[in-house]
């Protein structure tokens, strides 16, 4: 099964990318400095893009469960930014670290099924 690289699939992919370096620089640095606030902030706003422009992207015209995932990670970061924004810094980073972890598990996901990305790294690993 082969799917066109679309602008939905491409702007995901960069989101998802962009949102796993940022995660990972975001947990290996000091928390609550000016600078983990601003990644912080970045890694949101890619979160975002990647799990609700997941929407646009449909096998054979509907959702498929992997769309639960995006769900879930559209209320992790939600929830992760009300409870900081309350001061509850041990509930923002179990949601935070949760919606990271999520987002590692749905990468692998793409990866092992028969999804464009996974398609595409096997093409290449010939």
């Amino acid at each position: 099964m082969s799917h066109a690289l679309t602008p939905a699939i491409a702007l995901h992919l960069l989101a998802a990318s962009a949102a796993l370096g940022l995660g990972a620089i975001v947990l290996s640095r000091r928390k609550g400095t000016a600078a983990h606030r601003l990644l912080g902030r970045l890694w949101v706003g890619a979160m975002f893009v990647t799990a609700a422009g997941s929407f646009w992207i449909r096998m054979d015209g509907g959702f498929s469960w992997i769309h639960l995932l995006s769900a879930r990670a559209l209320v992790a970061v939600s929830m992760g930014l009300w409870h900081i924004r309350r001061a509850r810094t041990r509930a923002h980073r179990r949601w935070m670290v949760g919606a990271c972890v999520g987002l590692a598990v749905a990468g692998a996901f793409t990866l092992l099924l028969d999804r464009l990305l996974g398609q595409v790294v096997r093409a290449w690993l010939g």
